[in-house]
């Protein structure tokens, strides 16, 4: 276990004359005891008002497996409690990891100076390790009284104790082959604090596990490495999982959208502060137009806007098919931030309940008549439309004042991820379709998913919001199904080879 104080960040400073995060890869938007530490030396508390706007809580909706609430035990990546408040959002700046905002282009380690920092845990692969979970160890066949242990355990919500009792009075039923399966069942309800209604329900379910056992044993066998496991999506059936968790919709006709190319792939060169600031606006535009310049087709070999203070928090689609809504909102603050420095939460909400010119909130969308909307329309911050949608229902459409804006956006051509790569690097992070079937058991490591037999079936949207290499090149994508799946609700894709059909439909905002 690793405790860093501000002491030991001062060391690192002095000793190694580089940042605290210059090597411990941690992922910045999903920063557990980290992240609350650096927003309370900024004032910023918890979630707060900030935690219920991004779609993490909505008021109708009680503790679910992968909620965060404030003030309540979240958990890590593995399902394992730790404290409260994954990361600090600057309500009034919007900043999502309670830093000032400053430009993501020069964010440095030394922001993070004259903190008091406390972090346990190792940093393996952009994760945070918390302690174990007390449901590591147990095993339920062996306790004589359960109802006495699950009575108390701390920080577990009444619901979720019902249902932990339920699944104890239910074990004799199991036979001596299934006792093992069970046990991680058990542990399962636990660590992801699951709750079912009845006995039929707990059936149910478990056999919704063992499925889920036998496929990630296989693939794991398969690839050689532990990239599978048990996450809170692995008790769902295929259905609920197409049906609660993507959301995309594909035209059957060739889309009529310009398409990018290396004409686009402009920027603006900062300007120089050198003279006064009416001298600046004497020059004008003529001064701005003569800044744009064509970037080098070389870009670095590792680049992630998250270490760049511009990625807002993971948020959590929670059983509504509108991941089109949450992929292009994470786009546009993503985008936004590159050039503002800036985070400002963005509102999927109002894309869900706005976007009604061909989108079917939470049963699909198209990404590109989100974006479409945005273009036209401008989008809200999430504290102005906060998601209410978890359960389906949408309601009418309530807009804000528009903090996310985009100029244009277009088409990346087909499977050119070259090109995906650079205008990343040079515009923000893309929103993309992907074939998320493998995706439901993925834990950690780099994906380097199979062809189905049948070819991808596109059925997701998410964010391309980073690229690197370790062993292999990979994409980093933020995902919209919380913080307790993946690594920390983002996760590594094989980059160059179509995985997941990545390259298929993805397009770039221009700010």
């Amino acid at each position: 276990m690793l405790r860093c104080s501000l002491l030991f960040a001062a060391v690192l400073t002095v000793c190694y004359g580089q940042g605290f995060d210059a090597d411990l890869a941690v992922n910045e938007p999903a920063m557990g005891r980290f992240g609350e530490n650096i927003g309370r030396d900024f004032g910023n508390g918890g979630f707060g008002e900030a935690g219920q706007s991004i779609g993490l809580v909505d008021a109708d909706h009680s503790l679910g497996p992968m909620d965060f609430q404030p003030d309540f035990a979240v958990h890590d990546f593995t399902g394992f409690p730790a404290e409260p408040s994954m990361n600090s959002i600057d309500s009034s700046a919007g900043n999502s990891m309670g830093f000032p905002s400053q430009n993501p282009k020069d964010f440095s380690s030394s922001s993070m100076n004259n903190m008091n920092l406390e972090l346990e845990g190792s940093f393996p692969n952009a994760e945070i390790s918390f302690p174990k979970s007390v449901f590591d160890d147990i095993d339920i066949f062996n306790i004589s009284q359960p109802n006495e242990w699950i009575a108390g355990l701390d920080k577990i919500d009444e619901e979720v104790k019902r249902t932990l009792e339920l699944a104890a009075q239910e074990r004799e039923k199991f036979d001596k082959g299934m006792k093992e399966e069970y046990n991680e069942f058990f542990k399962f309800i636990g660590r992801y604090q699951k709750t079912y209604e009845d006995p039929e329900a707990i059936f149910d379910r478990f056999e919704n596990i063992r499925n889920a056992m036998d496929q990630i044993k296989t693939e794991n066998e398969e690839l050689g490495e532990q990239v599978f496991g048990l996450t809170p999506l692995s008790d769902l059936s295929d259905d609920e999982f197409i049906h609660d968790y993507t959301g995309l919709f594909q035209h059957k006709q060739p889309l009529n959208i310009s398409l990018a190319s290396e004409d686009d792939l402009t920027i603006v060169v900062p300007q120089s502060n050198h003279g006064t600031a009416n001298e600046t606006a004497r020059k004008g535009k003529k001064q701005q137009a003569a800044t744009r310049t064509r970037p080098s087709a070389q870009v670095p070999k590792q680049f992630d806007y998250r270490k760049k203070g511009a990625v807002g928090p993971v948020a959590h689609q929670r059983g509504c098919g509108a991941c089109y809504a949450f992929a292009v909102a994470a786009q546009v603050e993503g985008a936004v931030a590159a050039k503002t420095g800036k985070v400002v939460p963005l509102s999927p909400q109002e894309l869900i309940s706005c976007t009604t010119n061909g989108n079917d909130g939470c049963n699909g969308g198209y990404l590109d008549l989100a974006l479409k909307y945005v273009k036209e329309k401008g989008l809200s911050a999430a504290k102005s439309s906060p998601f209410v949608s978890s359960r389906g229902q949408i309601p009418q459409c309530q807009v804000g004042r528009k903090v996310g804006k985009i100029k244009n956006y277009k088409q990346i051509p087909k499977r050119r991820e070259d090109l995906m790569q650079r205008f990343l690097y040079n515009q923000g992070p893309l929103s993309v379709t992907i074939d998320a079937r493998q995706l439901r058991h993925y834990k950690h490591g780099v994906l380097r998913p199979r062809k189905p037999a049948g070819g991808w079936q596109i059925n997701h949207a998410v964010t391309i919001v980073g690229y690197g290499e370790e062993k292999v090149p990979f994409w980093i994508v933020k995902n919209s199904w919380g913080t307790e799946w993946g690594e920390n609700g983002f996760f590594r894709l094989l980059r160059g080879q179509n995985s997941l059909a990545i390259g298929q439909e993805s397009y770039v905002a221009f700010v």
